[in-house]
Protein backbone atom coordinates (compact mmCIF):
# COMPACT_ATOMS: atom_id res chain seq x y z
CA UNK A 1 0.00 0.00 0.00
CA UNK A 2 1.36 3.00 -1.09
CA UNK A 3 1.92 6.27 0.84
CA UNK A 4 -1.28 8.05 -0.31
CA UNK A 5 -3.46 4.79 0.17
CA UNK A 6 -2.68 4.74 3.53
CA UNK A 7 -3.78 8.50 4.15
CA UNK A 8 -7.26 7.46 2.73
CA UNK A 9 -7.76 4.89 4.57
CA UNK A 10 -6.71 6.24 7.30
CA UNK A 11 -8.63 9.12 6.96
CA UNK A 12 -11.86 6.74 6.36
CA UNK A 13 -11.39 4.91 9.78
CA UNK A 14 -11.05 8.37 11.60
CA UNK A 15 -14.24 9.40 9.95
CA UNK A 16 -16.36 6.39 11.19
CA UNK A 17 -14.65 6.41 14.57
CA UNK A 18 -16.01 10.02 15.23
CA UNK A 19 -19.45 9.98 13.78
CA UNK A 20 -21.24 9.41 17.07
CA UNK A 21 -22.60 5.91 17.34
CA UNK A 22 -23.82 5.67 13.42
CA UNK A 23 -24.66 1.90 13.89
CA UNK A 24 -24.78 1.71 17.87
CA UNK A 25 -27.62 4.18 18.40
CA UNK A 26 -30.41 3.52 16.30
CA UNK A 27 -33.05 3.55 18.66
CA UNK A 28 -37.10 2.89 18.31
CA UNK A 29 -39.85 4.38 20.22
CA UNK A 30 -42.90 2.97 20.36
CA UNK A 31 -46.49 4.26 21.94
CA UNK A 32 -50.25 4.50 21.31
CA UNK A 33 -51.91 7.35 19.55
CA UNK A 34 -52.99 9.88 21.58
CA UNK A 35 -53.02 14.01 20.77
CA UNK A 36 -51.57 16.13 21.93
CA UNK A 37 -48.51 13.69 22.96
CA UNK A 38 -48.14 11.05 19.91
CA UNK A 39 -50.06 11.46 16.89
CA UNK A 40 -49.63 10.86 12.93
CA UNK A 41 -50.65 13.63 9.98
CA UNK A 42 -49.56 13.43 6.16
CA UNK A 43 -47.86 10.41 6.94
CA UNK A 44 -45.15 12.18 9.49
CA UNK A 45 -45.71 11.50 13.22
CA UNK A 46 -45.96 14.86 15.49
CA UNK A 47 -46.66 15.66 19.69
CA UNK A 48 -44.82 16.44 22.42
CA UNK A 49 -43.39 13.37 22.64
CA UNK A 50 -41.81 13.61 19.38
CA UNK A 51 -41.14 17.12 20.30
CA UNK A 52 -38.82 16.04 23.05
CA UNK A 53 -37.37 13.21 21.13
CA UNK A 54 -36.31 14.53 18.34
CA UNK A 55 -34.05 17.40 20.79
CA UNK A 56 -32.88 14.10 22.75
CA UNK A 57 -31.45 12.73 19.56
CA UNK A 58 -30.17 16.01 18.99
CA UNK A 59 -28.33 16.50 22.17
CA UNK A 60 -27.52 12.43 22.50
CA UNK A 61 -26.33 11.86 19.11
CA UNK A 62 -28.49 9.23 18.35
CA UNK A 63 -31.48 8.57 15.89
CA UNK A 64 -34.89 7.66 16.97
CA UNK A 65 -37.57 6.53 15.02
CA UNK A 66 -40.87 6.26 15.75
CA UNK A 67 -43.47 3.74 15.55
CA UNK A 68 -47.50 3.80 17.10
CA UNK A 69 -48.56 0.76 18.34
CA UNK A 70 -51.03 -0.49 21.49
CA UNK A 71 -49.72 -0.39 24.80
CA UNK A 72 -49.93 -4.32 25.74
CA UNK A 73 -47.50 -4.65 22.30
CA UNK A 74 -45.02 -2.08 23.32
CA UNK A 75 -44.42 -3.96 27.08
CA UNK A 76 -44.24 -7.23 24.84
CA UNK A 77 -41.75 -5.93 22.59
CA UNK A 78 -39.71 -3.90 25.15
CA UNK A 79 -39.30 -7.52 26.56
CA UNK A 80 -37.81 -8.96 23.09
CA UNK A 81 -35.31 -5.98 22.56
CA UNK A 82 -37.96 -5.01 19.65
CA UNK A 83 -38.92 -1.43 21.16
CA UNK A 84 -36.27 0.63 22.71
CA UNK A 85 -38.15 3.01 24.29
CA UNK A 86 -41.54 4.64 25.63
CA UNK A 87 -43.09 6.94 28.45
CA UNK A 88 -45.02 5.71 30.97
CA UNK A 89 -45.26 5.59 34.69
CA UNK A 90 -43.04 3.41 37.09
CA UNK A 91 -44.17 -0.39 37.72
CA UNK A 92 -41.65 -2.36 39.59
CA UNK A 93 -43.28 -5.47 37.87
CA UNK A 94 -41.60 -4.33 34.64
CA UNK A 95 -37.89 -3.73 36.51
CA UNK A 96 -37.19 -6.75 35.01
CA UNK A 97 -36.89 -5.98 31.20
CA UNK A 98 -36.59 -1.99 31.29
CA UNK A 99 -34.83 1.25 33.11
CA UNK A 100 -36.45 4.27 33.99
CA UNK A 101 -34.71 7.50 33.00
CA UNK A 102 -33.40 9.69 36.67
CA UNK A 103 -35.50 12.57 35.82
CA UNK A 104 -39.59 13.21 34.81
CA UNK A 105 -40.79 13.50 31.68
CA UNK A 106 -43.61 15.17 32.96
CA UNK A 107 -46.72 14.99 35.38
CA UNK A 108 -49.69 13.40 34.63
CA UNK A 109 -52.26 15.60 36.47
CA UNK A 110 -56.19 15.35 37.00
CA UNK A 111 -58.30 18.34 37.49
CA UNK A 112 -61.87 19.00 37.57
CA UNK A 113 -63.03 21.19 34.18
CA UNK A 114 -66.48 23.21 34.31
CA UNK A 115 -67.81 25.88 32.42
CA UNK A 116 -66.30 29.10 33.65
CA UNK A 117 -69.97 30.03 34.95
CA UNK A 118 -70.75 27.68 36.96
CA UNK A 119 -69.48 27.63 41.02
CA UNK A 120 -66.33 26.22 41.86
CA UNK A 121 -65.82 22.45 42.35
CA UNK A 122 -64.79 20.95 45.81
CA UNK A 123 -64.38 17.37 44.97
CA UNK A 124 -65.71 14.31 42.82
CA UNK A 125 -67.97 13.54 46.37
CA UNK A 126 -69.08 16.48 46.98
CA UNK A 127 -70.66 16.86 43.94
CA UNK A 128 -71.82 12.98 43.24
CA UNK A 129 -73.68 14.21 47.13
CA UNK A 130 -75.47 17.02 45.21
CA UNK A 131 -75.93 14.44 42.11
CA UNK A 132 -74.21 16.72 39.53
CA UNK A 133 -73.21 14.54 36.77
CA UNK A 134 -68.88 13.93 36.61
CA UNK A 135 -67.71 12.68 33.21
CA UNK A 136 -64.37 10.80 32.83
CA UNK A 137 -62.34 9.26 29.58
CA UNK A 138 -63.25 5.82 29.15
CA UNK A 139 -60.23 3.42 29.20
CA UNK A 140 -58.14 6.10 30.81
CA UNK A 141 -55.44 5.26 33.50
CA UNK A 142 -57.71 7.04 36.50
CA UNK A 143 -54.69 6.16 39.17
CA UNK A 144 -56.36 6.28 42.39
CA UNK A 145 -59.67 8.07 41.19
CA UNK A 146 -60.41 4.99 39.73
CA UNK A 147 -62.31 3.68 42.72
CA UNK A 148 -64.29 7.52 43.35
CA UNK A 149 -65.26 7.93 39.77
CA UNK A 150 -66.89 3.62 40.42
CA UNK A 151 -68.45 4.06 43.09
CA UNK A 152 -71.56 5.81 41.84
CA UNK A 153 -71.89 4.90 38.50
CA UNK A 154 -75.62 7.03 37.61
CA UNK A 155 -73.64 10.31 37.83
CA UNK A 156 -69.91 9.27 36.76
CA UNK A 157 -70.14 9.53 32.65
CA UNK A 158 -67.56 7.97 30.33
CA UNK A 159 -66.45 9.31 27.81
CA UNK A 160 -64.36 8.73 24.57
CA UNK A 161 -62.93 12.27 24.16
CA UNK A 162 -62.23 15.58 25.87
CA UNK A 163 -63.82 16.91 22.46
CA UNK A 164 -66.87 15.05 23.39
CA UNK A 165 -66.89 16.32 26.95
CA UNK A 166 -66.56 19.60 25.79
CA UNK A 167 -69.55 19.80 23.78
CA UNK A 168 -71.57 17.89 26.78
CA UNK A 169 -70.33 20.95 29.55
CA UNK A 170 -71.21 23.55 26.76
CA UNK A 171 -74.92 21.90 26.68
CA UNK A 172 -75.32 21.61 30.11
CA UNK A 173 -75.27 17.89 29.78
CA UNK A 174 -72.75 17.45 32.82
CA UNK A 175 -71.50 19.70 36.05
CA UNK A 176 -67.37 18.81 35.35
CA UNK A 177 -65.16 17.05 33.55
CA UNK A 178 -62.06 14.88 34.72
CA UNK A 179 -59.04 15.01 32.94
CA UNK A 180 -55.07 15.39 33.01
CA UNK A 181 -54.24 18.93 32.46
CA UNK A 182 -52.21 18.66 29.16
CA UNK A 183 -54.66 16.86 27.51
CA UNK A 184 -57.44 19.58 28.38
CA UNK A 185 -56.06 22.66 27.55
CA UNK A 186 -54.57 21.72 24.02
CA UNK A 187 -58.28 20.27 23.37
CA UNK A 188 -59.64 23.71 24.80
CA UNK A 189 -57.12 25.66 22.88
CA UNK A 190 -57.42 23.71 19.17
CA UNK A 191 -61.59 24.39 19.87
CA UNK A 192 -61.13 27.53 20.89
CA UNK A 193 -62.98 27.17 24.20
CA UNK A 194 -60.16 28.62 26.74
CA UNK A 195 -62.48 31.09 27.87
CA UNK A 196 -65.36 29.23 28.18
CA UNK A 197 -64.13 25.90 30.08
CA UNK A 198 -61.83 26.81 32.73
CA UNK A 199 -59.46 24.47 35.99
CA UNK A 200 -61.88 24.66 38.80
CA UNK A 201 -60.81 22.65 41.04
CA UNK A 202 -57.08 21.75 42.75
CA UNK A 203 -55.33 18.82 42.15
CA UNK A 204 -56.77 15.41 42.44
CA UNK A 205 -54.19 12.76 41.13
CA UNK A 206 -50.80 13.18 39.55
CA UNK A 207 -48.82 10.38 38.42
CA UNK A 208 -44.93 10.63 36.95
CA UNK A 209 -44.40 9.75 33.52
CA UNK A 210 -40.98 8.67 32.54
CA UNK A 211 -38.68 7.34 30.02
CA UNK A 212 -38.46 3.95 29.46
CA UNK A 213 -35.35 1.81 28.20
CA UNK A 214 -35.46 -1.81 27.27
CA UNK A 215 -32.62 -3.76 29.03
CA UNK A 216 -32.36 -6.27 25.84
CA UNK A 217 -31.85 -3.63 23.32
CA UNK A 218 -30.46 -0.62 25.08
CA UNK A 219 -26.60 -0.60 26.57
CA UNK A 220 -25.59 0.73 29.62
CA UNK A 221 -23.48 3.19 27.36
CA UNK A 222 -26.52 4.20 25.59
CA UNK A 223 -28.69 4.44 28.56
CA UNK A 224 -26.47 6.50 30.65
CA UNK A 225 -25.86 8.93 27.23
CA UNK A 226 -29.74 9.72 26.79
CA UNK A 227 -30.30 9.58 30.58
CA UNK A 228 -27.74 12.36 30.87
CA UNK A 229 -28.85 14.24 27.77
CA UNK A 230 -32.67 14.17 29.02
CA UNK A 231 -31.93 15.72 32.56
CA UNK A 232 -30.06 18.72 30.64
CA UNK A 233 -33.38 19.30 28.46
CA UNK A 234 -35.53 19.00 31.94
CA UNK A 235 -33.12 21.39 34.01
CA UNK A 236 -32.90 23.95 30.79
CA UNK A 237 -36.72 24.52 30.96
CA UNK A 238 -36.31 23.59 27.41
CA UNK A 239 -39.41 20.58 28.01
CA UNK A 240 -41.48 23.01 30.08
CA UNK A 241 -41.49 25.25 26.60
CA UNK A 242 -42.34 22.45 24.54
CA UNK A 243 -45.80 21.75 26.85
CA UNK A 244 -46.43 25.04 26.85
CA UNK A 245 -46.29 25.24 23.10
CA UNK A 246 -49.19 22.75 22.83
CA UNK A 247 -51.93 24.79 25.57
CA UNK A 248 -52.75 28.66 25.85
CA UNK A 249 -50.96 29.12 28.58
CA UNK A 250 -47.87 31.20 28.03
CA UNK A 251 -44.38 30.71 29.12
Amino acid sequence: MNFFKKIICCSQLLLILNTPMASACQLTFATPLIEPHFWESQNQYQGIAVDFLNLLAAKSGCAISYQAKPWKRVMHEMQQGKVDLTIGFYAANRESFARYSHSEFGEYAFYLFTRADVEPVTDIKTLFTEKKRVLFLKNWFLGKLKPEIESEPKFAMPIDSIKQGIKLLLNDRAYAMLSPKTNALYSFKKMRVTEQIIINSDKLEALNQYLIFSKASVSDEVYQRLDSAMTQIIDSGEMQRILRSYTHLKP
